[in-house]
C-alpha cells in the first residue's frame, strides 16, 4: 500500500569506541557520530544519561554527539577522596621533604621524585640569578 510510511531502520553502531586517556589537568574531546549511523540518513541524537562519581573528571556535551571530558588540574581522583592538600612551602623544605620521601612503586622512586627534585633544584637556580 503506497499511503503507508516507508519502515524505519535502527540507528547501527559501528565502532568500537576507543578506550581514551588524557593527561591530568587537560581535555578529550570525544565525537561519537563517528561510531554510529542510520540507514534512512535520520539525524541521530546522543546524550549522557549517567558519569563516574569521580570529582576530579567531567563530561559535558558540547553539541550533539560531541562530548569534552576534562580532569582537574591539581589532583588525580584517587589523591581527591584520599584528601590531598596543597601545601606551599620553601624552594629548600620542598627539597627536603622530596629527598625523604619514599615513593611505594618503582615509577615514583625511578622517575617521579627525581624527576621532582631536579625541577626544585633548576628552579631554585633560577631564582638566584
Amino acid at each position: 500500500n503506497d499511503l503507508l510510511p516507508p519502515e524505519n531502520n535502527p540507528p547501527a553502531f559501528t565502532g568500537p569506541i576507543p578506550q581514551i586517556a588524557w593527561g591530568q589537568g587537560l581535555t578529550y574531546t570525544l565525537d561519537i557520530n563517528n561510531y554510529f549511523s542510520d540507514a534512512d540518513q535520520d539525524e541521530l541524537t546522543f546524550g549522557v544519561e549517567d558519569t563516574s562519581s569521580n570529582e576530579a573528571i567531567s563530561l559535558t556535551q558540547t553539541s550533539n554527539g560531541v562530548f569534552l571530558f576534562e580532569s582537574a588540574p591539581e589532583f588525580t581522583g584517587e589523591e581527591i577522596t584520599d584528601e590531598f592538600k596543597e601545601v606551599w612551602v620553601s624552594y629548600d623544605e620542598a627539597l627536603r621533604l622530596m629527598r625523604e620521601s619514599k615513593a611505594t612503586d618503582i615509577e615514583g622512586s625511578d622517575y617521579i621524585v627525581p624527576r621532582d627534585i631536579a625541577l626544585l633544584e633548576a628552579a631554585k637556580d633560577l631564582q638566584k640569578r
